[in-house]
């Protein structure tokens, strides 16, 4: 029997509170959703438009490919990060994941100019990183909590909040001292610095030796099964309805406002109001998707912030804070219903292959947005279009969200 092994018979059966045991696991899976592919390279895109455009000419739609091929890449690969997952737990594969992701944004630093190299650079490393993304702390989070579910799942996922209040900060302080290249050495150095040494420390899989938790994974649909659902299908539509306003809004805001009259100054201020809404909104859902029924807080959730599209279309500073805020509403409840609802709707036994799927609508989404967004601004000098598209689509997202069923708790009812 492994220590680890040992240690989970030791601990008791019925915690009184899921925290007292699971805080390191917790405190890492912050850590390393913050030093992820789904933050670290996707938050560098918009600090790069500027600076890539003065080193080397490059316009807003070519810097945006880089965020639509992490979505394709996204598409082939996380389904196989799921099931990898399950079949060898969440450390190992964070692990090598983590380190090829610092590999990769190595790489970036020595790019001379060449596009194409920028973007397949971009492309493999949403390939071998795959496995640094939500998904695999989120299984581990889901190993460790039940009641306390929906808080936990927002608190791990606090890692892109502080994503989108502190990167911008730490890459512009990078552009200052090194140029655009800065954006990648701080993006490395949060890796080697921050997140290894916390993930080694403090980060593991919770051993199927403890009897609780061999019945929690035990159970829940095959990934066959939750396909012939409606469920399934209505909440991957959702989640990419949201991910495509979402993405490209998150990654074309700061340049919005600039367009819209405020100075650079003001539109990153703005744009940095967007961490502490992902915060608060993450804190509340997954506080609110613990006490009641988790659906038609999603729908909220999504179909608010439409308001916030419109808000981007030639406001001045107050509709500009208020839309920030909106959004960030949106993209504080995205990752967290996608790992609540696979979870409570479909169980643990599978949990990383359903969940790769979800992952797949979520990545398309944000995938193809930010490109979308490039090639509508750079065709007709204007944001509106493609933000009336998005507001219909995270209206459609909030109807799809009111459809779906009371869940089952299939990892611990046996269904």
């Amino acid at each position: 029997m492994t220590e680890s092994g040992q240690q989970d018979q030791a601990m008791p059966t019925k915690p009184t509170n899921e925290f007292v045991l699971g805080w390191p696991i917790l405190l890492a899976s912050i850590v390393g959703v913050y030093a992820s592919l789904a933050t670290l390279p996707f938050y560098a895109v918009q600090n790069l438009f500027g600076p890539l455009k003065e080193a080397f000419g490059w316009s807003r739609t070519d810097v945006s490919m880089a965020v639509t091929l992490m979505g394709l890449g996204n598409l082939l690969s996380s389904y196989v990060a799921g099931a990898v997952t399950d079949r060898f737990g969440s450390r190992p594969v964070a692990l090598v994941s983590g380190l090829l992701l610092a590999l990769c944004l190595f790489l970036l630093t020595l790019n001379d100019g060449n596009l194409q190299q920028f973007w397949l650079t971009y492309f493999i490393m949403t390939i071998v990183a795959a496995g640094t993304l939500p998904l695999t702390y989120t299984r581990t989070i889901n190993q460790w909590f039940d009641k306390s579910r929906g808080l936990a799942l927002g608190l791990t996922l606090l890692g892109t909040s502080f994503g989108a209040i502190t990167l911008p900060i730490l890459y512009k302080m990078g552009i200052d001292a090194f140029g655009w290249k800065g954006v990648f050495y701080v993006a490395l150095g949060i890796v080697l610095v921050l997140w290894l040494p916390i993930f080694l420390a403090l980060f593991k899989d919770r051993s199927v030796a403890h009897q609780a938790q061999a019945a929690l994974t035990a159970t829940g649909m095959t990934l066959g099964e939750s396909v012939r659902t409606a469920t399934f299908w209505k909440m991957g539509i959702a989640f990419f309805f949201v991910t495509f306003a979402m993405s490209g809004i998150a990654v074309h805001i700061v340049a919005m406002m600039k367009d819209n009259g405020l100075s650079g100054a003001q539109a990153a201020q703005i744009a940095s109001l967007i961490g502490v809404s992902i915060l608060v909104a993450r804190l509340a859902v997954g506080y609110l998707i613990d006490k009641f029924h988790a659906p038609p807080i999603a729908a909220a959730c999504f179909a608010i912030p439409a308001i916030g599209c419109y808000l981007l279309m030639g406001g001045g500073h107050g509709p500009a804070v208020l839309a920030v805020i909106l959004v960030g509403v949106a993209l504080g409840a995205e990752l967290d219903l996608i790992a609540f609802f696979t979870s409570r709707y479909f169980g643990m036994k599978n949990y990383g292959k359903i969940y790769g799927w979800q992952y797949v609508f979520y990545t398309l989404g944000a995938g193809i947005s930010p490109l979308a967004f490039g090639i509508v601004y750079d065709k007709l000098g204007s944001y509106d279009q493609v933000l009336i598209a998005s507001s219909v689509g995270l209206v459609l997202a909030g109807v799809l969200m009111l459809s779906l069923p009371k869940y089952q708790r299939t990892e611990t009812a046996g269904a």
